[in-house]
C-alpha cells in the first residue's frame, strides 16, 4: 500500500489524492520513492503530448503505478493473470 511504503498515513494520502491537503517536497519525494519511480519518470509529461492516442499511454502509466503499489507476490499474480488474458484474446 502506498501509504505504508511512503511512511505516510492513509488519511493523509487520501487527502492529497482529493486535493484537500498540500504536500511539501519531502513528502513528494517519499511518494515518488514508494512508487518506485525516479523524479524524471514521475514528472514525464511526454505521454500527455501528441495525438488523441496518448490516452493509451497515460492509461498504461496509471496501471503501472497501481501495479507498483502492490506487494511483489500480488504483482506477480496480476502479471500472470494479465498475460493469460492477453494470450487468450481472439
Amino acid at each position: 500500500m502506498l501509504s505504508e511504503k511512503a511512511g505516510l498515513g492513509l488519511k493523509y494520502i487520501n487527502q492529497i489524492e482529493n486535493k484537500k491537503q498540500n504536500l511539501n517536497v519531502q513528502t513528494l519525494e517519499k511518494i515518488i520513492k514508494a512508487l518506485d519511480l525516479t523524479v524524471e519518470e514521475f514528472f514525464n509529461f511526454n505521454s500527455l503530448e501528441g495525438d488523441l492516442n496518448s490516452n493509451n499511454s497515460l492509461n498504461l502509466k496509471r496501471l503501472t503505478m497501481k501495479l507498483k503499489q502492490l506487494p511483489k507476490q500480488q504483482q506477480a499474480t496480476f502479471i500472470r493473470i494479465f498475460e493469460d488474458i492477453i494470450d487468450n484474446l481472439d
